[in-house]
């Protein structure tokens, strides 16, 4: 029997609900604190938190363009190329799932790494989205752990309903980052083994 409509709508609800109630203890027990607020035009959201693992490993997790697509499961496909200098294009497929439907989300961003200062700009090129700009910031506090700091400034597309978006894109937000999480503890206890087998 196919459920019904509300039944449906009910799922939705519980899913978040309980996938709200994971996701603040996990990222809780790492000290992550994800807000966003909007205006009339923009959406900002930060991150910032203190990961039980070294500086270097979260560099390397949180720039794996290439990757990300394997381990971050709003994203289907990512890809990057350089630029030279440190600087990089990223083409990415975001998956946004709005409950009763899911919508695909294309982008390209100019990415400037900054490996001395452990340090990130981004700026959107094209895409869905009428602007985008995010910074990364991590800095060492120990041999085994790492404070990070995200800040993005996005321009929602003109279609996008405004009244969700500041809680859609936290949510987004929350489940990307532990998604990143999980990969950083993934990888401390397995090294070797790579995110996937995609190029």
């Amino acid at each position: 029997m196919r459920p019904t409509p509300l039944l449906h709508v009910l799922r939705v609800f519980i899913g978040w609900g309980l996938f709200a109630l994971l996701t603040a203890s996990v990222l809780a027990a790492n000290k992550t604190l994800v807000s966003a607020t909007h205006d009339e035009a923009t959406v900002v959201v930060d991150v910032q938190a203190e990961i039980d693992a070294p500086l270097d490993l979260v560099w390397a997790v949180f720039n794996d363009f290439d990757h990300s697509a394997c381990f971050v499961k709003s994203l289907s496909s990512s890809q990057a190329s350089p630029l030279g200098n440190d600087e990089w294009l990223v083409e990415r497929v975001g998956v946004l799932d709005l409950g009763l439907f899911t919508v695909h989300l294309g982008a390209k961003y100019r990415i400037h790494l900054d490996p001395v200062h452990h340090q990130t700009q981004s700026q959107g090129v094209s895409g869905d989205a009428k602007s985008m700009k995010h910074s990364l910031q991590l800095t060492p506090l120990g041999a085994d752990r790492t404070s990070l700091h995200s800040h993005a400034v996005v321009e929602p597309p003109a279609w996008f309903p405004r009244s969700w978006s500041q809680s859609l894109m936290r949510k987004q937000a929350e489940a990307a980052f532990q998604d990143m999480l999980n990969e950083v503890q993934r990888r401390l206890k397995d090294p070797e083994v790579p995110a996937c087998s995609k190029p």
